[in-house]
């Protein structure tokens, strides 16, 4: 039994005794829910590398070599100062064990290390390079984009797992492409807010029926302004991330189609365009 044939079973067994039929607990349920979902994920991070490649990643950050050394005989990139020179050079390098001695390999006795780092993850040809904070999403009609993730090979790799699972519950409504959307996520700010709340101030003591009286309070320059505008958004920005609120709802504009082979597991760009606004599922 193949995992994708395991997943189908467990999703089945699960559906079936939800339904009540049996004396099966909802705990057991969701027991099985569990199981698949884990199995799913397993399927999916095994499509963006092993967890040494995510950790390597993960770790990439001079270290000075008087904290510690790299493993022997593993590539690293190394800091290199020629000794009497400011100057600093990178090079890749690996330590080597030499009559009990730990030396470095290709550095000469005129060069000094002074820190060294992991290699990044290989390059794979055909994964578009994204910024630190971009997500992006897939798609099967350009119109309803699912989940929000890291990079396309995540994405990719869910689309798949959600392809197998429709071959196999509807075969005759197979969608022909595979979108990849750029998410634009919602940034939640209180920019320009400040008169904003001026006003409802000045509003709150005229209905409490200090009426005219109030017309000119807080009427401030435009540099105080702008500074309870910057310490609002401090504030609230440090509320948004002590409880986590951060928007999981975006736009897409930018995407690629793709086909996807399912005989070879590959996916072929047809092309790539531009659009206004394809919603979040």
């Amino acid at each position: 039994m193949t995992e994708n044939e395991a997943v189908k079973k467990v999703k089945e067994f699960g559906l079936y005794h939800s339904i009540g039929d049996l004396p099966y607990s909802k705990l057991t349920v969701e027991a099985f829910e569990m199981a698949v979902k884990a199995l799913e994920e397993i399927q999916q991070y095994r499509a963006i590398g092993t967890v040494d490649d995510i950790q390597r990643n993960a770790e990439r950050k001079w270290i000075p070599v008087e904290e510690c050394l790299p493993e022997p005989n593993r590539d690293v990139l190394v800091s290199i100062q020629e000794l009497g020179e400011d100057a600093v050079s990178i090079s890749m390098d690996c330590i080597l064990e030499e009559n009990g001695r730990m030396i470095w390999g290709i550095c000469s006795a005129g060069e000094k290390v002074l820190a060294w780092m992991p290699l990044p993850m290989e390059y794979k040809p055909g994964e578009k390079v994204t910024t630190v904070n971009s997500k992006v999403a897939y798609s099967f009609d350009n119109e309803h984009y699912y989940g929000c993730f890291d990079t396309e090979a995540e994405a990719r790799a869910e689309a798949v797992i959600d392809l197998k699972y429709r071959t196999e519950s509807c075969p005759e409504n197979m969608p022909e492409y595979v979108y990849i959307g750029e998410c634009e996520l919602f940034e939640p700010s209180l920019s320009g807010s400040s008169w904003d709340i001026i006003d409802a101030i000045q509003c709150q003591a005229y209905d409490e029926g200090h009426g005219d009286y109030a017309d000119d309070y807080l009427r401030v320059s435009k540099e105080k302004q702008e500074e309870l505008e910057a310490e609002l958004e401090q504030v609230f920005q440090e509320w948004v991330e002590r409880y986590n609120l951060y928007p999981d709802f975006y736009t897409v504009n930018k995407y690629d189609v793709y086909k996807y082979d399912t005989k070879a597991g590959k996916f072929r760009l047809v092309r790539s365009g531009m659009m206004n606004g394809g919603k979040c599922q």
